[in-house]
């Protein structure tokens, strides 16, 4: 249980990160 604990959070970290790359990028290409 622990472990598919760890998975779904690291899941949640992976999306988030993904997303906060794909807005920096979005507000680069706006910027300009």
């Amino acid at each position: 249980m622990s472990i598919r604990n760890k998975k779904v959070r690291t899941d949640t970290l992976k999306k988030k990160y993904t997303l906060d790359q794909f807005l920096r990028k979005r507000d680069r290409e706006m910027g300009m």
